[in-house]
């Protein structure tokens, strides 16, 4: 039970951030901040003390703009390519099989809701730092499901690589005997469980992957019971829970999301319209004073819009009924906030493109501004793709070459093949380097109009490939060396037969 004790302990360690991510999920995900009280209140209840949805709009559009330039439902983000050392033959043999192995994961990946799961893993990456979700093998096959931050718990090796996740939830005994069988649960638990609470779930389960010295994970379930009963341990090449953070935190294993860094401006944004909401209402109601003969009790007094603060006196004339003079400063309160949506904005990435509303921005802004969106989320977008992305990929491979629906093992095709993605979002990180080719074969060309040999230095096929691997052009719509060669072959040949023919003769190899 040594795993167990060590998530208790993950659990245990992580308590000094459990008060930031709740105050920072009541602003940013009410929705979801119930999970950090265990129910104690409704979203209902926590969505009361949020007057301002800025950052929460804000936060839930970086997390769609993400999926949707990284890896777009609607079209093929990733590219298995074969290796540029193998020759062109070997090229040319595994091209066929690698489009079929894309095809049957971009199959297969709606399915089993990586799409639907990979939004909500985002939310939780932007506003708490750190994600999670799980692969589950269920009788439908593969399915991805995203696990709240709160039920989380990481661990750390020396060289700041997790070593460990945990998920801890609760299940009923109904649960617990349709997933591991009847003879799991101690036979006094069980005599407490059955009845009417065998439906109700209130026994505590741990998930919990663990990275062993050789590379491979033990996926162990554990039920919180005394020392603990284990329910199943399986030791495969990948885990079942994968955790992601948006920016490491040096000493702990979670990360830092843009949800931290814009806590200050929600937080001041919100009591600023909180407190503008309660002087517009006193302004549309207003507040009075009545004059009173008895004694004044200032237990009794309240500032809402429409009520009546008796008082000994009005004093000028002493009217019966006077107004309270109004302290609301809408100007000041409106520029304050204008000041922090703008900031929150920027912290979010929300203002990248404008409204739909102005006039559309040219091809080329657009992708400059994808190019600098790609910079604005540097090692975070790379980190997301290295620890989320490519192990979900490869999980799904493994899935269907475990499925016979695919003939290739991860291991042949990493040895043919490298995976890469060439989605929008993608290709801005690489823009700088297509550019840089680009630029070169530019100077190049000017150079050889003066000297022919400076023309010769840059190897124009090889530079337009680059280019256009960088660029995301699918590999079957450029044409192989030999393709090329044998065009320029027939060309020569047909050129050389015209020549003749233009001459009188007969065209070479024609009879005399």
């Amino acid at each position: 039970m040594d795993l167990l004790k060590r998530a208790k302990a993950a659990y245990s360690d992580r308590q000094i951030w459990e008060s930031l991510w709740d105050i920072t999920y009541r602003y940013l995900a009410p929705e979801r901040a119930v999970f950090f009280r265990d129910n104690e209140q409704s979203p209902h209840d926590i969505g009361q003390e949020v007057f301002d949805s800025t950052a929460i709009d804000d936060a839930e559009r970086l997390a769609n703009l993400v999926v949707a330039r990284l890896t777009p439902p609607w079209g093929r983000w990733l590219r298995l390519t074969p290796k540029d050392s193998l020759a062109n033959t070997q090229k040319e043999q595994v091209q066929g099989e690698l489009r079929y192995v894309e095809d049957r994961l971009f199959e297969l990946l709606p399915k089993t809701g990586f799409y639907e799961e990979l939004q909500p893993l985002l939310l939780d990456r932007i506003v708490g730092g750190t994600g999670a979700w799980a692969a589950y093998n269920t009788d439908q096959g593969l399915q991805w499901c995203c696990t709240p931050l709160a039920r989380m718990a990481l661990e750390q090796d020396y060289t700041g690589r997790l070593s460990l996740v945990s998920h801890k939830f609760k299940w009923s005994l109904h649960d617990v005997d349709k997933r591991f069988g009847k003879d799991k649960v101690p036979q006094q638990l069980r005599e407490q469980q059955e009845g009417e609470k065998a439906g109700k779930r209130d026994l505590v389960i741990f998930h919990v992957c663990h990275r062993q010295a050789d590379g491979q994970w033990e996926n162990s379930y554990y039920l919180d019971h005394g020392p603990g009963v284990e329910l199943e341990r399986a030791t495969r090449k990948m885990p079942d829970l994968y955790a992601t953070r948006w920016a490491r935190i040096p000493g702990t294993p979670y990360g830092r999301g843009p949800g931290f860094r814009a806590l200050s401006d929600v937080r001041a944004i919100n009591k600023l319209k909180e407190l503008t909401l309660k002087n517009a209402a006193k302004a549309v109601a207003g507040v009075y004073t009545a004059w009173h003969d008895g004694v004044l009790n200032p237990h009794t007094i309240g500032f809402e819009p429409g009520t009546v603060i008796p008082v000994a006196s009005n004093n000028i004339q002493d009217p019966p009924l006077a107004e309270l003079p109004n302290t609301a400063r809408f100007d000041i309160s409106e520029w304050s906030m204008g000041e922090l949506s703008s900031a929150i904005k920027r912290t979010f990435m929300a203002d990248q493109f404008g409204p739909l509303q102005r006039t559309p921005r040219s091809a080329a802004e657009v992708n400059e501004r994808t190019m600098q969106l790609a910079q604005d989320l540097g090692s975070s977008l790379s980190t997301f793709q290295r620890e989320i992305v490519i192990p979900a990929v490869r999980r799904t491979l493994a899935h269907l070459q475990a499925k016979g629906e695919i003939d290739m093992s991860l291991a042949e095709l990493d040895e043919v093949a490298d995976l890469k993605i060439v989605s929008h979002l993608a290709q801005g990180q690489q823009q700088e380097e297509a550019q840089t080719i680009l630029e070169f074969a530019s100077v190049v060309a000017q150079f050889g109009e003066i000297d022919p040999k400076a023309g010769l230095v840059f190897d124009t096929q090889a530079g337009l490939r680059r280019v256009g691997r960088l660029q995301g052009v699918h590999p079957d719509d450029m044409r192989t060396p030999d393709e090329i060669q044998e065009i320029s072959d027939q060309a020569a040949q047909t050129e050389a037969q015209m020549g003749a023919m233009e001459q009188g003769g007969q065209p070479p190899g024609g009879m005399q």
